[in-house]
């Protein structure tokens, strides 16, 4: 209970530091180039939500929802677009993974330190590996008692990391897997909208 407090907590401190982020963003919109734009999404947004965001990142709280919400307004606010318009392609010219992508990228570069000896030694027996691992690099289960601890990160980031491709999970560097991974994630991002009379596409 007590880390679940915490979490929320944390979440919720997050929510209040992105906000400020986005008001500025919305006043710079018409003041600074694209790039300059992002830059500042890079300090004062994404640096604050990717900080801890391996341990919070799964947090069932509500102010989840409007982290992701702020992140929509705050690309939109680097291409300077109407508030309605589709986010995706914006995050795809930008190179910007959406949040919940950012949540799976940050848990699963953890596990690929893990597999690969890079944490400190603390973390050395915190996962339990399979009796086939050297053929599936995969990870024992907890058993859980309650289906809502399936989103802490001692049974979350493993299930990621299994459901991951061995090829991916064998990639020699953790840039090449960060890179790899990243692209996969924001491979839907320009799919199309299929929204019948869509006012968005019709603007």
């Amino acid at each position: 209970v007590g880390s679940g407090v915490l979490i929320l907590t944390r979440v919720f401190r997050k929510l209040i530091l992105v906000s400020g982020a986005v008001y500025a963003l919305s006043k710079l919109r018409n003041l600074l180039p694209k790039h300059i734009k992002y830059t500042v999404y890079n300090s004062l947004f994404r640096s604050f939500i990717e900080f801890g965001i391996t341990a919070w990142g799964r947090s069932r709280s509500v102010d989840i929802k409007r982290i992701c919400t702020l992140q929509k307004k705050a690309v939109r606010y680097i291409e300077n677009s109407k508030y309605n318009s589709h986010a995706g392609p914006i995050f795809t010219k930008f190179n910007i993974l959406k949040f919940h992508d950012l949540v799976n990228l940050n848990q699963a570069c953890f596990m690929y330190k893990f597999i690969n000896n890079k944490l400190p030694i603390s973390f050395n027996n915190f996962f339990l590996k399979l009796n086939n691992f050297d053929r599936s690099l995969s990870l024992q289960l907890a058993l859980l008692k309650r289906s809502n601890l399936q989103d802490f990160p001692s049974y979350a980031i493993p299930r990621l990391w299994n459901s991951l491709p061995l090829d991916l999970k064998r990639k020699g560097s953790l840039n090449t897997f960060k890179k790899y991974y990243a692209r996969y994630l924001a491979q839907d991002y320009s799919t199309p909208c299929t929204v019948a009379n869509c006012y968005s596409c019709r603007k």
